[in-house]
């Protein structure tokens, strides 16, 4: 019993962190949106900060609760156990299984770190998708729907399934690490994608659509290429090599009625066609150095001139042709103060 309980504790402990990090997001991003308006900010900028407000204050609200349900895990599980009648059996498959309760919730209140950086798309809430539906807000129902989908554990259970049927122990060609599962808020991207090179960028491939197109190399369940499509108008190809990933990302487009221009595809990234790519954003952070190597090759050799990379590492600079223009550092998942590399293909 007293190893449980000092198992839970320590878990229960990472849950009111959570908390205490996402109540000092929310008076952030408070703050930052009255400043912004003290100064004179447009009305798309205060429609997008009300917009990242609402998304802190929604996740403060899912930690805080996740707190109270965590305290009464733990509370029951030791009730229960504490009957001297119980099968020891049971009570260890008990206590296991409230662990793993507990860790879902630590890392459910965990998965949506904010940012203290600027979050301004251009017209996020002044520009109509074909539905005549304003974008910032099927962006923020999207980004529900994903946030609820990651947290079932049918989802968590059927990940682990085919990340290990992918990899090389189970018949695939890389190794289990290229599969980890890790994502980047929406905060985040904002931040990143509110970089003057970035900025740039964008709108020369809002204005040469038919050559111009983001593409996301590890798409996942459509995170960065959800962000892409609906923030900025984007023409987006996400390249995801799990096929569950693959049709998860494509229900939601089709569910929301966002399928123009964003194309979801079950594919190795190192088959894929960089010809007609404007920005190319790679979720490099778990892949071996194996595959860094052939992404990186081929990012050098084919990606058009005058292209941008948005990278989680910085290694795409010992490759010729390539330079680094700025670094931007805000939250991910996995790591408060995550660095954001940003190349340019050389002209």
């Amino acid at each position: 019993m007293e190893g449980f309980v000092g198992k839970a504790q320590e878990v229960v402990g990472r849950v009111q962190g959570v908390a205490f990090h996402k109540r000092r997001e929310h008076k952030e991003c408070v703050a930052l949106r009255k400043k912004g308006e003290d100064g004179g900010t447009t009305k798309e900028e205060r429609a997008a900060g009300a917009l990242l407000v609402k998304a802190k204050a929604r996740e403060l609200r899912t930690a805080l609760e996740n707190c109270v349900r965590a305290k009464e895990e733990v509370s029951e599980c030791i009730r229960r156990s504490g009957d001297p009648k119980s099968d020891p059996t049971e009570r260890r498959r008990r206590q296991e299984a409230c662990l793993e309760r507990l860790e879902a919730l630590a890392l459910g209140g965990g998965e949506a770190s904010g940012s203290k950086g600027s979050w301004v798309p251009e017209s996020t809430s002044s520009r109509e998708d074909a539905g005549g539906r304003e974008p910032g807000s099927l962006l923020e129902r999207v980004v529900e729907e994903l946030d609820g989908l990651q947290k079932t554990m049918s989802f968590q259970s059927e990940l682990l399934r085919c990340q290990e049927e992918a990899s090389a122990s189970g018949g695939g060609q890389y190794s289990k690490e290229n599969f980890a599962y890790g994502t980047t808020p929406l905060a985040s991207f904002m931040t990143v994608f509110s970089d003057e090179t970035v900025k740039e960028k964008v709108e020369r491939c809002r204005l040469e659509q038919a050559d111009q197109v983001y593409t996301v190399w590890g798409s996942s369940i459509g995170w960065l290429a959800f962000y892409g499509r609906l923030a900025f108008g984007l023409r987006t190809k996400g390249y995801e090599i799990l096929d569950y990933l693959v049709s998860l990302s494509t229900e939601v487009a089709k569910k929301y009625d966002v399928v123009r221009d964003l194309h979801f595809e079950a594919r190795d990234m190192l088959e894929t066609d960089l010809s007609s790519t404007g920005i190319l954003f790679l979720t490099s952070q778990c892949w071996d150095l194996d595959l860094k190597a052939k992404a990186y090759a081929k990012v050098a050799e084919e990606l058009p001139e005058g292209s941008i990379v948005i990278d989680y590492s910085s290694d795409l600079t010992e490759y010729d042709g390539v330079q680094r223009l700025s670094v931007v550092r805000c939250p991910v998942s996995w790591n408060d103060q995550q660095d954001f590399h940003i190349f340019a293909k050389a002209r």
